[in-house]
């Protein structure tokens, strides 16, 4: 009997194995000609692209490859915003280019150029038929497929995360990452934690390998629609095991319920009926509707200092001095905000008010149709942390607000 086979379809990423100087950008990389002689003028640097791309999502998926072939047949493939769609073993120099933030007509423009629709075509009639397809894109990535409807013609099932992506077949099965990225008691259900964001979707495929492969089944036997199905069943159950507050297990359970979330609150953010309602009265009266699009415009590069890279803090700082007097504003006001709701609720606790007012923030940039690259907690982190830098001249500890508390050691 044959082995149920699999097409896993990754993006690119921006942490690479090599790295050059000049190693060509977007701009070089426009026409079929440019990318051949960029490959020849780097062939003493050329790397499979299995290996070319060492993020998190990468190594989580190339792990899941691995796992995966146990029992199936995998083929992997990936999406680059410089070379198109390129097989796992496809020779590639160091580059720079995404598709990332950029906007759907620049990024159907652009795949295009490197004929991604025609290429993706090309394979899945030379292939043949999957019984199930992997698709470990974010929606910048959908969209350089253009026609995502030409897959279920050559799978049974294709598996993508973007819950905004609408599609009239049941080949698709469609979910959203984010209700298990935040969740305090992931580690009680899978074998690896899911995310950072960047990461959901390759650690997802990673923990269903896992799974498959303890429990010796193949997709066939556990479809991923099921797998994911006890996954969230199980974390109900811990949910009413140990719920941390009742406000929080029911917040929770709503999520799950749903199947569907835009942004999972920690619990440590929430905040009485009360207290949020005069939040978002006091927000209203003192954000005007151009400052919180102004904010979603300067949210919507911010990063981290890459320490691996050893960046410098004046090179990162540079990135982000014309929106220092905007930071800065913002940063007063709603510090401001937080002192006026303290005082008048003197019980609640400082970081929960913050929270939640960050919160609404969002609430309202989603409010004004924007979907992407909104204000969350550790944006508004690091917005706080680039103020201090710039005018005290010295880093500040980031609060841990992306990940899970430690375990205590016993």
């Amino acid at each position: 009997m044959k082995p149920p086979r699999i097409l896993v379809i990754n993006s690119c990423g921006k942490a690479k194995a090599i790295k050059h100087p000049k190693q060509p950008t977007c701009e070089e990389l426009r026409t079929e000609k440019q990318r051949s002689e960029a490959i020849k003028r780097f062939s003493n640097l050329l790397v499979p692209a299995k290996k070319l791309y060492v993020g998190p999502q990468a190594r989580a998926v190339n792990k899941a490859i691995n796992l995966l072939k146990k029992r199936h047949a995998v083929d992997l493939y990936i999406l680059s915003a410089g070379f198109g769609l390129v097989s796992a073993n496809t020779l590639l120099p160091p580059y720079e280019c995404s598709f990332s933030n950029k906007s759907k007509k620049v990024i159907i423009e652009r795949a295009r150029e490197l004929k991604i629709p025609e290429k993706l075509e090309h394979l899945l009639k030379e292939k043949g038929h999957y019984n199930l397809i992997f698709l470990i894109l974010g929606y910048d990535y959908l969209c350089a497929i253009s026609n995502l409807s030409i897959l279920k013609d050559y799978a049974d099932k294709i598996v993508l995360f973007n819950k905004n992506v609408k599609l009239d077949t049941n080949n698709f099965e469609i979910f959203d990452p984010q209700i298990l990225v935040k969740h305090g008691r992931m580690a009680k259900v899978f074998s690896v934690p899911i995310g950072p964001t960047v990461a959901a979707k390759g650690t997802i495929l990673l923990n269903y390998a896992i799974d498959l492969t303890r429990f010796d089944k193949t997709i066939l036997d556990l479809p991923f629609s099921q797998w994911w199905k006890n996954k969230i069943r199980a974390l109900k159950l811990q949910l009413q095991e140990k719920a941390e507050t009742a406000v929080y297990g029911a917040h929770y359970q709503q999520q799950l319920e749903s199947g569907s979330v835009n942004y999972v609150r920690r619990k440590d953010y929430m905040v009485s009926k009360q207290v949020l309602e005069y939040i978002r009265y006091i927000v209203d009266e003192k954000v005007s509707g151009n400052e919180v699009k102004e904010l979603w415009k300067n949210c919507t590069n911010l990063r981290s200092i890459n320490v691996k890279e050893n960046e410098s803090i004046n090179a990162y700082l540079n990135q982000y001095k014309e929106s220092y007097v905007f930071y800065t504003a913002l940063v007063n006001k709603i510090e401001e905000l937080i002192k006026a709701i303290k005082e008048k609720f003197p019980n609640e606790v400082i970081k929960n008010i913050r929270g939640a007012i960050v919160n609404y923030l969002r609430e309202k940039q989603k409010q004004m149709g924007y979907n992407k690259d909104t204000i969350n907690d550790f944006k508004y982190a690091l917005i706080k942390n680039i103020v201090n830098m710039i005018k005290e001249q010295k880093m500040h500890v980031i609060s841990n607000v992306s990940k899970p508390p430690k375990k205590s050691k016993r």
